[in-house]
């Protein structure tokens, strides 16, 4: 019998590399995480075809492959880890798609020194640094506001005021306690970016069969994301890197261990712009990595490792209608006004997500019918140096 290779039956590894375009040495136990798509390596080839070569017939010579790279498509579905304060599976992703990495690994609570509309400041043994809790979620646990929750949005170290995404229904005040939970912060970055090392194997149909094993080294990526209610939210990667070998047959991957937790869906959940909540039907947005590989005549193929050159995040969402008195975004786009935008969703500990957009520019406004209901599309662009989009899994 002929062996089979189902599309569904892959397994993907990947870790970030210690050194650039070296390859990690990568294991089913810790580097595994689950895709779909479903996903596929792709080879490319520069090919010089000889089409000027002249061989005494009206056929060119032989073609030569001159330089070569390789990428890996694929989706991953929105998840935390399961536990607070620890990178979720995905989170090897975000760093190779130009994102920073930073861990809050245990809650920090205390009492409030003051509060106003939309700030709290926070307990006098609160971190020094500028920002040290931008993107974070706050929880009000006890006091005046107890029941409340927020997104950090700015914070100042040396005052220790926080300021937060939508005003406080009731400020808190001196009497207030709060909570921010252990979590994991992704920032966009432009120095001391990572490149990944990936796997994937195409399993047989039978298990005494060897799998496929397809490499990616050295690579780095661009990823978009889409979000909408009834939905599990999902992020599409394009990895490119080099090419560091031709497929090879090895054993099929034992003891994979993926994070055990599902995907949550977009119910239940909190969209804000500009402070105030709205009722998002769509939403998606691409990070705008422009990946480039610089020439290497060293190299085997010809090429370096993979680089971002450029970032120019965008997006749009849609929504119903409001009155132009309570929403206005062509008075906005004239103006050049800018907007915080956060969503926020997930109900477990060690599951829940949050992005923050600090400050949106609307690049457009567009009619556009929601299930029968008057609604509005809104394109829009990230704005801010290593500051346009902040994710955070707690």
């Amino acid at each position: 019998m002929v062996e089979q290779y189902l599309q569904q039956d892959q397994v993907m590894l990947c870790g970030i590399e210690a050194a650039k375009g070296t390859e990690e040495a990568l294991t089913p136990a810790a580097n595994a995480i689950k895709v779909g798509g479903p996903p596929a390596w792709r080879p490319g080839f520069d090919i010089d075809n000889a089409e000027d070569e002249v061989t005494g017939s009206l056929d060119p010579g032989d073609p030569t492959v001159l330089a070569g790279n390789a990428s890996m498509t694929f989706t991953v579905r929105a998840k935390g880890s399961g536990a607070a304060g620890t990178a979720p599976e995905g989170g090897v992703l975000h760093r190779a798609t130009g994102f920073a990495e930073s861990v809050l690994g245990a809650s920090e609570n205390g009492t409030a020194q003051a509060g106003a509309a939309n700030t709290i400041t926070l307990a006098v043994a609160a971190s020094a640094v500028d920002d040290f809790y931008k993107g974070m979620p706050i929880f009000l646990t006890a006091g005046p506001g107890s029941g409340e929750d927020n997104v950090i949005t700015a914070y100042d170290g040396t005052t220790k005021v926080a300021t937060v995404a939508r005003p406080w229904t009731v400020q808190p005040t001196l009497a207030t306690d709060y909570d921010i939970p252990a979590n994991v912060i992704y920032r966009p970055g432009s120095a001391d970016l990572e490149t990944v090392t990936a796997f994937l194997y195409q399993n047989a149909n039978e298990a005494a069969v060897n799998s496929v094993l397809r490499k990616l080294v050295g690579a780095m990526g661009n990823a978009t994301f889409d979000i909408g209610p009834r939905q599990i939210p999902q992020w599409s990667y394009t990895l490119t890197g080099l090419f560091p070998e031709s497929p090879s047959d090895v054993a099929r991957p034992a003891g994979v261990v993926y994070d055990a937790v599902n995907a949550p869906p977009f119910v239940n959940a909190d969209a804000w712009l500009g402070g105030v909540p709205f009722r998002l039907n769509t939403l998606s947005f691409d990070l705008g990595n422009t990946i480039a590989q610089p020439d290497d005549p060293a190299a085997t193929f010809g090429r370096d490792v993979a680089s971002i050159t450029r970032r120019l995040t965008t997006g749009s969402f849609t929504s119903y209608r409001r009155l132009i008195a309570n929403r206005n975004p062509i008075a906005d786009l004239i103006a050049g006004t800018k907007q915080t935008l956060v969503l926020k969703w997930g109900q477990v500990a060690g599951n829940r997500i949050s992005v923050l957009f600090p400050a949106i520019t609307y690049t457009g406004a567009d009619e556009q019918g929601v299930e029968g209901y008057s609604g509005e599309q809104i394109p829009f662009r990230a704005t801010g140096a290593d500051d346009g989009l902040w994710l955070c899994y707690h």
